[in-house]
């Protein structure tokens, strides 16, 4: 029996995602191999962090540079939260004048849900987006509150 260890694994998943993309490229986007997210993440669309900040606090920070706020929607509803919008990365501009030799940075609408860890309260939820960057801070409710109970 042959034990590898994890880094061989991590430099065979990357020489498989090469070559991928290299079929991918070959065939060109209609390709069932151009750009499977089945294999990595690296295509998720905002990525996103989310962290405990205190004892009752949630944030979410998400990427999406290059867009303004007025495009990006927040939605939360029970223990989920979805971030949507549309990123226009071409607007203003005629396609006819270029042509990709490369191109990672999708456009479009997206729509990522997460799944939080506990409820919050709804009316105390701000949002911040500067420097491409979205700050959700989530307090939790009441009823996710940790409460030490006295004994009788």
């Amino acid at each position: 029996m042959r034990f590898f260890r994890f880094n061989d694994f991590n430099n065979n998943l990357e020489a498989l995602v090469n070559l991928q993309d290299m079929i991918g490229d070959f065939f060109g986007e209609h390709s069932p191999y151009y750009r499977n997210e089945w294999l990595t993440n690296r295509n998720v669309f905002p990525a996103a962090n989310i962290f405990e900040k205190g004892d009752d606090h949630l944030v979410v920070k998400c990427e999406l540079p290059g867009m303004n706020k007025e495009d990006i929607e927040i939605t939360i509803k029970d223990k989920m939260l979805t971030i949507s919008g549309k990123r226009d990365i071409l607007k203003d501009k005629d396609p006819k004048t270029y042509s990709y030799h490369r191109r990672e940075r999708a456009d479009g609408k997206f729509n990522r849900t997460f799944e939080l860890p506990y409820i919050v309260k709804h009316d105390n939820t701000e949002a911040e987006y500067s420097n491409g960057i979205l700050t959700i801070s989530l307090e939790k409710a009441d009823i996710a509150k940790s409460r030490k109970i006295s004994i009788s």
